[in-house]
């Protein structure tokens, strides 16, 4: 069995926190677009909502809330990982 040496590996590192950093923009996008709305619904952009409606929405800004949350803890436990010791 081969063994990597410490340029493989810190060219590995260094792939898999671009693909990473690739993830989380494209998870981000999206996931703004949603929030923008979200918000212009909530605040009566398109028109009035129903009250069932208004709590629907803040269930889903919530779920939104933790999707960014994890994207973010993704990036930062990434970027930690890679800084030298």
């Amino acid at each position: 069995m081969d063994e990597l040496t410490d340029d493989q590996r810190a060219g590995s590192a260094d792939k898999t926190a671009q693909m990473i950093g690739l993830l989380c923009h494209e998870l981000r996008q999206p996931l703004a677009v949603a929030v923008g709305y979200v918000s212009m619904l909530g605040d009566g952009s398109f028109g009035a909502m129903p009250a069932e409606a208004q709590a629907a929405l803040l269930t889903i800004a919530e779920r939104l809330d933790t999707i960014n949350r994890i994207i973010d803890r993704l990036a930062d436990r990434t970027t930690e990982a890679l800084e030298p010791s």
